[in-house]
């Protein structure tokens, strides 16, 4: 009986911080250099480290959007399935940088079928801020991605791209 009760406890007890992970806020978006790409910034509390986020241009307009009842509507059936099955988007933890993409890891708890889901951040983030989920760091990862951030800069800047790009030739641009 002892024996299932420790499991339970196992099965229950969500992981808890390392004690090395900052708590970041949402300080801000910004283009990218060359106005390509949308950047969210993250901060922490003290203001001491930035945390760059490249987005795709759908996840930035839905950051831009304040937290009202209806800026959030792409996630809209997305928050209902999760408040259905009973989950919560606790927290995001930036855990590693691959090539020039970075990666999260999302903590739920409500329901454990999903307990961590592991996504890029990019894909990520407008849902975090419409779950209003807590974003966390460590410093190492801070500046892995801050380097990153200015070899995003300088491939752009190195890119020889083509005319139609940000141009109203596209069928679909007005």
């Amino acid at each position: 009986m002892k024996a299932k009760t420790e499991r339970r406890k196992k099965i229950v007890a969500r992981p808890r911080l390392s004690r090395d992970l900052t708590e970041m806020f949402v300080y801000g978006i910004t283009l990218g250099s060359h106005q390509r790409r949308p950047v969210l910034v993250l901060k922490d509390k003290a203001g001491l480290m930035t945390l760059p986020v490249w987005l795709n241009p759908v996840d930035a307009s839905y950051a831009l959007r304040d937290h009202s009842h209806q800026a959030y509507a792409a996630h809209a059936v997305t928050l209902a399935m999760m408040e259905r099955f009973g989950l919560r988007l606790e927290r995001c933890i930036f855990t590693e940088v691959k090539g020039h993409h970075q990666y999260v890891a999302l903590h739920f708890s409500g329901n454990p079928a999903l307990e961590r889901l592991d996504m890029r951040a990019g894909d990520a983030m407008s849902l975090c801020l419409a779950a209003s989920a807590r974003f966390f760091a460590t410093q190492e990862f801070v500046d892995r991605a801050r380097d990153i951030d200015v070899e995003m800069a300088e491939l752009e800047g190195g890119l020889n791209l083509k005319t139609e790009i940000g141009s109203k030739n596209h069928p679909y641009v007005m």
